[in-house]
């Protein structure tokens, strides 16, 4: 694997801060001028995705000048197959803590609040790490008191006011609170439709799950940024205004489709591992999408229109090593594919398709994409009556395999075509695992040797 970069060189800082503007007018003008810029064919020298959220935009801690917002913030290494913040031990950059360690005024520095191994002050890491038991994905440690705690089940009568000591009973309680920051403890929460500014943070364990297709609705021009979670029901963004950023969850398993966005809303997805949601993994209407180094594994079935991904995409759209694998639908016919179906013009970067498929038939034939897509410096399995468009690849790529059903089993082995084949011109910094890419050869697909 690739080594591991410290937690501020994995910022996302890059997008100009006009687009997260909170003025319709400034925000749509400037996504639209970026954005028309970025997809030109000549311009693809273009360096998103590990860098998109806007420092000074959206919820904010305000004990703390700058902890980032709802929209903003840092990657962080963390629990295996994310890279959301660990609780120690938990893999990725768990690891480490201030105890025992000698840093300098015990590190006051709000930028570099804990110490590492080396007696100097770093971002913090790990939830255990920060005095409140979260860590930002800026790497701060916001103050207790902008953080509203959430449990998922309380007794009869208990009293909420969202202090560690009384944590809200539920998401539907909590989302109203003024503090920018939840966290949300072990267990399963309720569905909830989050209408203000949240940052939102899980604890190992910590899933949303209910009977409908909602676990989570993101409106009313909200910007919310979900980390760490795992939703067993569907997760949507809709309306003009609203935008929802998902880094380091599990979507799925679930009867439903794994992620939605419409209604000139916005996704931002980066670093999820998207598996096993019956009606199809992601699905992008009439919206703003970016959508990059993630797994998007074992969705649809042979009685759905389609299986990984479905994008009509309006005001930006960017999707960038991603891995789309063992995905189905019932019948290669218009949208009606396994892989990718593109209802509006779309590029796809560094991307792996493979091991989709259409139809009832045993072994069912393979559909790796459809419509309107632009697809450069990919992996794609030949599709049933069809070829590889020239600059793409199409062997085996050569996949860990193991274990089965996780994160890992998409991993790639070191003798993969994949490997050094992708494009450096728009590709990511770091990969699925918040783990440095080849300076100048990336790999293709989520993952980076």
């Amino acid at each position: 694997m690739a080594y591991m970069l410290p937690i501020h060189e994995i910022i996302f800082r890059s997008v100009p801060k006009m687009l997260a503007s909170r003025n319709p007018k400034l925000a749509s003008g400037a996504f639209i001028a970026f954005w028309g810029l970025v997809l030109l064919p000549s311009c693809w020298n273009w360096s998103f995705p590990e860098r998109l959220l806007n420092e000074d935009s959206g919820a904010r801690d305000p004990d703390s000048a700058d902890s980032g917002g709802a929209g903003g913030g840092d990657q962080l290494g963390g629990q295996a197959g994310s890279i959301v913040p660990g609780n120690g031990g938990t893999g990725g950059l768990g690891g480490g803590g201030m105890a025992g360690q000698s840093c300098p005024a015990g590190c006051s520095d709000r930028l570099r609040p804990a110490c590492g191994s080396d007696g100097v002050c770093r971002p913090c890491a790990a939830h255990n790490e920060c005095p409140a038991g979260l860590c930002a994905l800026d790497g701060t440690c916001p103050a207790e008191s902008s953080i509203a705690f959430v449990n998922a089940n309380c007794a009869s009568g208990t009293v909420e006011d969202g202090s560690r000591t009384k944590p809200f009973c539920g998401l539907l309680a909590a989302q109203n609170d003024a503090r920018p920051f939840l966290m949300l403890a072990a267990g399963t929460h309720r569905p909830a439709t989050i209408t203000n500014d949240h940052q939102i943070y899980g604890s190992p364990g910590a899933r949303v799950s209910g009977s409908g297709c909602e676990a989570i609705a993101v409106k009313d021009a909200a910007e919310v940024v979900m980390v760490g979670l795992t939703f067993q029901s569907g997760v949507q963004v809709d309306g003009q205004g609203a935008r929802l950023t998902l880094i380091g969850n599990t979507v799925g398993p679930s009867d439903c489709v794994g992620i939605e966005a419409k209604g000139s809303s916005q996704l931002v997805a980066g670093r999820n591992y998207i598996t096993s949601n019956a009606k199809g993994g992601i699905f992008v209407d009439a919206a703003g999408s970016d959508i990059v180094n993630n797994i998007i594994a074992g969705n649809g079935s042979a009685e759905t229109a389609w299986g990984g991904v479905w994008l009509k995409p309006a005001g930006g759209q960017n999707f960038v090593n991603n891995t789309v694998v063992d995905n189905r639908a019932k019948a290669s016919n218009k949208e009606e594919v396994g892989g990718v179906y593109c209802a509006g013009a779309a590029n796809l970067l560094n991307t792996i398709l493979w091991a989709n498929t259409f139809g009832k038939a045993s072994p069912p034939p393979g559909q790796q994409w459809a419509g309107a897509c632009t697809i450069r410096s990919s992996l794609i399995q030949v599709q049933s009556g069809g070829g590889v468009d020239p600059g793409n690849l199409s062997d085996d790529p050569l996949f860990v395999g193991q274990p089965a059903g996780t994160p890992a089993a998409y991993h790639l082995t070191r003798s993969s075509p994949a490997v050094d084949k992708g494009s450096p011109i728009g590709a990511p910094n770091v990969d699925y695992d918040a783990e440095a890419r080849s300076d100048g050869k990336p790999d293709i697909g989520a993952d980076e040797i």
